[in-house]
């Protein structure tokens, strides 16, 4: 039967709408399973722009397991990754997703130019607490676990470095509070949902920009460590 064009206009809205209805009932299933928004969403469309409802493949959502290039497609505004085993954390690359004029998010890098560590025949163990003289300044040689020693005469940990003396080994502690890593994560490295809010805290050794307390810290904010100040400084 043939509908005057009013009612068949008013059937087509109405079946618009139900189509309407079936997709967002559809879309909020599918979103449950891969998750929408947040860290599980992709905002960044095939050229690098902020897009909403794109969802190119191949773009990280986390940080990559290797160095990205500079320039290259990111997808978490603000991210910051860190990369590399060097003791001294502030000789590690860091890649930090930002947008450009244009709207695109990228990677910008930033390689500090640090000397290379000399050279040095580590000792067999260290005896914590017994000032241990060292031949090679500014040498690092491992300890228990990840933790490392560094051959100095330079102390941290007052309003400001004080350097004196014969240089000795000076070894890192792990931090002990179970929220937190034992020693100090890279940046961007993921962290567990029972840490989130959690700051911690890590005597330096060696970094010539250390804040005056000579403390390091971290906190684990969305499900990543990013950098904090330390609790020194609060």
């Amino acid at each position: 039967m043939n509908l005057p064009p009013n009612r068949e206009h008013r059937r087509n809205g109405s079946r618009s709408r139900e189509t309407r209805g079936l997709s967002w009932l559809l879309t909020g299933c599918l979103c449950s399973l891969v998750s929408c928004g947040g860290k599980g969403a992709d905002r960044t469309a095939s050229d690098g722009s902020v897009d909403a409802a794109a969802d190119p493949p191949g773009v990280a959502l986390s940080c990559p397991e290797a160095p990205p290039s500079g320039d290259e497609a990111c997808a978490e505004p603000n991210l910051t990754c860190e990369f590399g085993a060097d003791p001294r954390f502030w000789c590690r690359l860091r890649a930090t997703c930002q947008a450009t004029a244009e709207g695109r998010l990228v990677w910008a890098l930033s390689d500090p130019s640090c000397d290379p560590l000399p050279d040095v025949t580590c000792p067999d163990e260290f005896r914590a607490g017994t000032n241990e003289t060292c031949t090679a300044p500014e040498a690092w040689c491992p300890h228990e676990g990840d933790l490392w020693c560094h051959c100095s005469n330079c102390f941290w940990g007052g309003p400001t470095v004080q350097c004196f003396g014969d240089p000795i080994w000076q070894c890192q502690e792990a931090n002990r509070d179970p929220k937190c890593p034992p020693v100090l994560p890279l940046l961007g490295s993921a962290c567990a949902e029972s840490s989130s809010d959690t700051t911690c805290d890590y005597p330096e050794l060696g970094d010539p920009e250390a804040p005056t307390c000579g403390d390091v810290a971290v906190s684990c904010t969305q499900g990543v460590w990013n950098s904090a100040p330390p609790s020194c400084l609060m």
